[in-house]
């Protein structure tokens, strides 16, 4: 006996996939720029500021570092701590996104939809670590998605525009 499958419904499974695949990676290109809006705001602040640093700004040549620099200048006691005061927590809850950040520019993604056709992004970040390589997985799903966008894209804000008044502190006050 031979039993004939329609072929519309392999194309409605291929155009679920096409539509949870093309949705899953505009998601993450969003996140994506979100967080390299807010390099280039800490990037334009740490070159404005960069004379003054110790370690110098040259040091600074990854993410991470350069958050820390720029941390470590408005910190209490840093060489901005005065002007760059109203910063500091911008800048803390942007950098507790790092692991974030690293997983969406770095990971390796594995795309999944759950029964109801939504997607799920499952990023797999092998990061070298003293002693080996440290794995890290990071799920993230449809229903989720949305919100976690807006959240990331808040903290952004807030820190390009207090980034963004500190440079005009540092320039007004020569």
């Amino acid at each position: 006996m031979t039993v004939q499958l329609p072929i519309i419904a392999a194309d409605i499974g291929r155009a679920r996939w096409a539509r949870a695949k093309a949705a899953a990676h505009a998601w993450r290109g969003e996140m994506i720029d979100v967080f390299a809006q807010g390099e280039r705001a800490v990037t334009d602040t740490l070159v404005l500021i960069g004379p003054a640093l110790t370690p110098p700004l040259s040091s600074a040549l990854l993410y991470g570092q350069r958050l820390q620099l720029l941390s470590a200048a408005v910190a209490a006691g840093g060489s901005h701590a005065e002007v760059g005061q109203h910063a500091r927590h911008a800048l803390q809850r942007f950098a507790a996104l790092t692991e974030l950040r690293h997983a969406l520019c770095h990971g390796a993604a594995t795309l999944a939809l759950d029964e109801a056709s939504a997607w799920i992004l499952i990023l797999d970040l092998l990061a070298l670590r003293s002693g080996g390589g440290a794995k890290t997985m990071h799920v993230v799903r449809e229903a989720e998605a949305a919100t976690t966008l807006e959240r990331v894209a808040s903290d952004g804000r807030m820190l390009a525009g207090q980034l963004r008044r500190l440079r005009e502190l540092v320039a007004a006050t020569g």
